[in-house]
């Protein structure tokens, strides 16, 4: 096995200390590849989460003190 690669669950961690001891020649987390279509995802929603709309109730409360 050269390389794996997953997401970034925390049940990965796990996985790789399993297979390090059960193949010798493993890399272990140098062998971990990070999926990039979930780097892409995670950066998307951080970045999105800045945008996000201003709650009803928020906005309401806004209108009132303006009154």
């Amino acid at each position: 096995i050269i390389s794996i690669t997953c997401d970034n669950a925390s049940a990965n961690t796990a996985r790789f200390e399993e297979l390090v001891s059960k193949l010798p020649n493993f890399q272990g987390k140098q062998a971990h590849v990070h999926c990039f279509s979930h780097t892409v995802n995670l950066t998307a929603k951080g970045v999105l989460c800045s945008f996000e709309p201003v709650k009803p109730k928020a906005r309401h409360n806004l209108n009132d003190a303006s009154e």
